[in-house]
Parts: C-alpha cells; structure tokens; sequence
C-alpha cells in the first residue's frame, strides 16, 4: 500500500496535524476569493479535502459544493461535521472526477506530487481538466522548493498530548522532500515517511503547458507574491483552455 493511503487514515497522522482548522482555513480563503471569480451560482470540488474544512468554507460562500478525498476515515468525519448539502465521496485523485461538472477545482495543501511514477501526477491534471467546465478554474496550493529548503528545519519534536511525535526532514535521491516521523504509544513504537516531489514553478507550468492558462501565482497564504528562493509556497490560479 502506498505511504499516502495508509498514514491519511490513520489517528495518529489526525493527532499530528490537528492545528490545521477551520479558522487557518477561512483566513487563507477569504484572502484567495478576492483573486478568483464571482461564486455565485457557480460549483466546486475540493479535490484531496480531508476532513471538510476547505469544503465548509467553498459552502458557506455560497459555491455548490462537493469533497473527494482518499481516506474513507476522513470522509465519514467530513460527513458527521456536515452540512448535509455537501457532496462527500470517497475518490483517488487519479481516477474520473465527473466530466465538465465543476467551475472551480481547489487543491489545497500540498495534496499532489505523492506518487511513486511521474505519469499518475499528470494523470491527475488530465481528470482535473476533464472536470472542470470550459473556462473553468484549477486553484493549486504547494510548496516552493526553493523556498522551503531554504528553511527546512531538519529536525523537530512535537507534543500531543502524551505523545511526541521526532521529525526528520530531508531530500532523498529521487528529488522527494521526506518527512520521518517516529513516536511511541502504549510501549510501542511507531514510524512513518511521508514524500512529496519537489516540483519546482516551471516544472508546473510544463505539467499544465497546452491546458491551462496561468492566471495568477502567489508565494504564501497572505497572496504575497512569488519570490522563487524566498517564498515557501506556489499558490497558482489556473484557468482551462478550451
């Protein structure tokens, strides 16, 4: 099994990440909106949507709204959390999305470059562009490279609750940012590692040459701008060709 289908249904990985909220949710997207067309009678997919928070706020800005996400464990919380009208289903990125059913296609977080083969990346833009109606918008946030190297801390230790979580990061030889994760619970002993490529802002606009239009870039979640070896994310606006 893939590192990804595993650790996103586990409770350990939702005990790492529980900072991430909706309130960190809204700020980021109330600052986007203000860069993305008028929402009204128009559709979403939260793509990669985890728990909902992402999906919660698409609805409450008036977008129809509909949630895919890998990880059953996520999707039956997004479900419980609600509201009812959004459309939750369990869905590997790679797979059909619905053809022309959406006006925007949000990936958040750093939800893409996980895959072992380089074609299962493209196979995703390839479904987000046959979801997406024509004219429609791909709204893709992940990490700057250059950026966030030029930050990484190697290591770190976090406390939740009775567990510390020991975090090593590194590249390894295939160009994947590595994230070791290793903690004990209950007198057993527990590790993890995550990878995601580091495709650089030219590698995507290569990935998305002859399909998508880039209509804004931005380096943080403020929509600073892009300052290539400095900012530590690429937050792009995309627009479909055709």
């Amino acid at each position: 099994m893939s590192w990804y289908a595993s650790w996103f249904d586990s409770e350990y990985y939702h005990l790492l990440y529980e900072d991430r909220n909706d309130n960190e949710a809204d700020i980021f997207l109330n600052n986007l909106k203000l860069a993305l067309p008028d929402f009204e009678g128009k559709s979403a997919l939260d793509l990669c949507c985890g728990k909902g928070r992402h999906a919660r706020w698409m609805y409450k800005n008036g977008l129809k709204t509909t949630g895919y996400d890998l990880s059953k464990n996520s999707i039956s919380e997004a479900k419980k959390i609600g509201p009812l009208d959004i459309r939750y289903k369990v869905m590997d990125m790679r797979d059909p999305l619905g053809a022309e059913s959406f006006d925007f296609v949000f990936n958040l977080f750093t939800s893409f470059g996980y895959f072992e083969e380089v074609d299962d990346n493209y196979r995703v833009i390839a479904q987000v562009y046959e979801a997406l109606k024509p004219g429609g918008y791909f709204i893709q946030d992940y990490l700057n490279p250059q950026g966030v190297l030029a930050t990484l801390i190697p290591k770190e230790s976090i406390q939740r609750g009775s567990i510390t979580f020991h975090i090593d990061r590194f590249v390894d030889e295939e160009n994947f940012l590595c994230k070791y994760i290793s903690w004990e619970d209950q007198n057993q002993q527990f590790e993890f590692t995550e990878r995601v490529f580091l495709f650089s802002p030219n590698q995507m606009d290569e990935m998305m040459d002859g399909i998508f239009e880039k209509v804004e870039i931005f380096g943080d979640y403020h929509l600073g701008p892009m300052d290539e070896p400095k900012s530590p994310r690429q937050i792009t606006v995309w627009k479909k060709i055709g």
